[in-house]
């Protein structure tokens, strides 16, 4: 059984963005999707959920390994070409889940101190939150690109956690995917799973993994 909690008793709350905040891992399908096109590769489906899960870094070195594509083309080259693709998406149209600005305010209404923890980098993911009017409701953001390793570890929220002041065992990270759940559990945070498409395959262990699970962040604001 699923540990119930307050979910507004804590200190921090730390938010992953795609597939949490941003409802945005159908674009990521459709760029790798094109990507591979262009070296006539059709993009398998156990591939696009591999790589969803990954940061822009290592997943563009998944993707030359996996395809044998060394020599023809390099890791920071894909990595650049999702960047192109995903770049004027994020500064335009890349739109929020249900409830997450309500839930957000309400937060940050109640004195909360919030954050953000993302595989993006700041170049996507700061005029996103801009235009998307939440921008000033996190104290401080880290992309993994700030510390040496990947979400597979929790030394992003670690470091995320610091920088807003608080400490893991008061803190709850909001998390998609079942590596952020399991990564974040074991630097000593609590951790929500948050219904995303894309992670479909895992959500019945996210929903055993995690100390509590939403389909929508609505659900968190109609239970208060």
């Amino acid at each position: 059984d699923q540990i119930l909690m307050d979910i507004f008793s804590f200190e921090g709350y730390i938010f992953d963005l795609d597939g949490t905040l941003l409802d945005s891992m159908g674009l990521w399908d459709d760029i790798y999707v094109k990507v591979l096109g262009d070296f006539n590769i059709k993009a398998p489906s156990d591939y696009l959920f591999n790589v969803n899960h990954m940061s822009l870094c290592d997943g563009a070195a998944y993707t030359v390994e996996r395809f044998r594509l060394e020599g023809v083309v390099k890791k920071e080259e894909i990595a650049d070409m999702w960047t192109r693709l995903s770049k004027n998406q994020y500064e335009s149209t890349v739109p929020l889940k249900n409830g997450a600005a309500d839930f957000l305010r309400y937060l940050s209404g109640m004195g909360k101190t919030l954050g953000v923890a993302t595989a993006l980098s700041n170049e996507l993911y700061m005029p996103c939150l801009e235009r998307l009017g939440i921008l000033r409701l996190f104290k401080a953001t880290t992309s993994i690109d700030e510390v040496s390793r990947g979400k597979e570890f929790p030394d992003i929220y670690l470091r995320e956690c610091e920088k807003i002041g608080a400490v893991p065992k008061n803190t709850v990270v909001f998390e998609d995917s079942l590596t952020g759940i399991k990564s974040a559990s074991c630097g000593g945070f609590k951790t929500v799973g948050v219904y995303d498409a894309s992670a479909e395959k895992q959500m019945a262990e996210i929903k055993n993994r995690a100390d509590f699970y939403i389909n929508t962040f609505t659900e968190l604001l109609d239970e208060n």
